[in-house]
């Protein structure tokens, strides 16, 4: 915030000059005194109290109030805060040098006095340049010397020769080209040589523990695929004991099959990526085709085990509901001997439902064609031993003779299939992929 307000600069106009201050703060045009401060009755030395100071010579010694002196042109008084300057629209200073008047006749022109701390003389004079007569650049209006160019060095613009121009413009623009191309080229090498190989071996290494895993369950998936080609004698008679024996077995291939499935599916993930690499890893190229000989042969092992199991789980679950069903048939032959026509018929709608449900299993892609053709006559049997316990109650002698015939000729049939119908088709089946499992591990160790 401005604290004082002084006289008018004479040039510019501003009014925020110091107190005392000699020259403009603003264009530096001299101030004029101020007229010094005299307690009434006092004079300087040499003067009488009430004497006006000496003029110079050939000058009058008093003036009028208001009035110019001999040689001054009329004006107006001097100027005052608050009264306009002045001004010349041109923006250059006039002949005398920026002052409000002209000097008086006779005079010479004002000094151009500078403040304390300031070279004297004119400020913006620039004295000659030695060398290039633009020492700061180029100016935009210059005129350059025939068959010369002008060039950004450094920040600033130099004059050389046209060709020179040119040449260095190539130059330039080839040097960023062979550095961007050279850039790319030594990254695409790193990529190749360096990257691209490490992680070739990281992936060998991978591939290699994962063969190792799967090698290690050999022994349970071994003994599961036994389990399934080869399954205990159940009692006879007795459906429950059955059922608990398929859970069992059920529970062991589910296990197996989990653990085949997962090493599949992580050899097979790493042999993947290793035939990407094969094409970028140049420097790892025979390393990586030795490992994939040994994936390969691990694959082909697990997906022989893995058919073995998935059918042996596809004929568990198949056996489940025909144990339930089997065992609802006993009860229904049970109740019948004892002649509890009301009991006897009361487990069939189970048993029913179990070989529905059994019918759409025996379609699995695990389950042997003859198990379908077990399903039907089994459900067949319990239908038409169904029918002859409905006749009983009916008490249609005739048609229950009928339907104990087709019973008989059911059971007759079922028979035929007996334990080992499923054992002889797994068996032809599913033994030689058992052997390419063993033999396939063999090989990828």
């Amino acid at each position: 915030m401005q604290a004082y307000q002084s006289a008018p600069c004479p040039t510019c106009g501003i009014t925020w000059n110091p107190p005392g201050a000699q020259a403009c703060a603003n264009c530096r045009t001299p101030l004029a005194s101020p007229p010094a401060y005299a307690p009434p009755g006092y004079a300087p030395p040499g003067y009488a109290p009430g004497q006006p100071p000496a003029y110079p010579p050939g000058q009058p010694s008093a003036y009028p109030p208001g009035q110019p002196g001999p040689g001054y042109p009329g004006q107006a008084p001097p100027a005052y805060p608050g009264q306009a300057q002045p001004y010349d629209p041109s923006g250059y200073l006039p002949s005398w040098q920026g002052q409000p008047y002209p000097p008086p006749a006779g005079y010479p022109p004002y000094a151009q006095a500078q403040a304390p701390g300031y070279p004297q003389g004119d400020p913006y004079a620039q004295g000659p340049y030695a060398g290039t007569p633009y020492p700061y650049g180029v100016p935009q209006d210059a005129q350059l010397p025939a068959g010369s160019a002008t060039v950004v060095a450094f920040g600033r613009s130099i004059v050389v020769p046209a060709s020179l121009a040119a040449l260095l413009a190539r130059a330039q623009g080839s040097g960023r080209r062979l550095a961007l191309g050279t850039g790319a080229v030594l990254a695409l090498l790193l990529l190749v040589f360096a990257v691209l190989p490490a992680v070739a071996s990281a992936q060998i290494a991978g591939a290699g523990q994962a063969i190792a895993a799967a090698a290690s369950h050999q022994r349970s998936v071994d003994a599961a695929m036994a389990l399934f080609l080869h399954p205990p004698t159940a009692p006879l008679n007795d459906p429950a004991a059955e059922k608990a024996a398929t859970s069992r077995q059920l529970a062991q291939l589910q296990a197996a099959l989990s653990g085949v499935q997962a090493d599949e599916s992580a050899v097979r993930a790493l042999d993947q990526h290793l035939g990407w690499l094969s094409i970028v890893a140049l420097p790892k190229g025979a390393a990586i085709a030795a490992e994939r000989h040994r994936t390969a042969a691990a694959l082909t092992a697990l997906v022989e085990a893995d058919q073995v199991l998935t059918a042996g789980v596809d004929q568990g679950r198949l056996a489940l509901p025909l144990d339930d069903a089997f065992a609802d048939y006993a009860r229904m032959g049970a109740a019948m001997a004892r002649h509890d026509l009301g009991a006897a018929g009361a487990p069939y709608p189970d048993a029913r439902q179990k070989l529905d449900q059994a019918a759409q299993l025996a379609l699995w892609p695990g389950v042997p064609a003859i198990a379908a053709q077990e399903v039907k006559t089994f459900s067949s049997l319990v239908d038409d031993y169904e029918r002859m316990i409905q006749a009983a109650q009916a008490k249609d002698a005739a048609s229950v003779q009928k339907y104990a015939a087709l019973v008989q000729t059911g059971t007759r049939a079922m028979n035929a299939y007996g334990p080992g119908a499923f054992q002889d088709s797994n068996s032809k089946s599913f033994t030689p992929l058992v052997k390419a499992y063993d033999a396939g591990l063999k090989s990828a160790a």
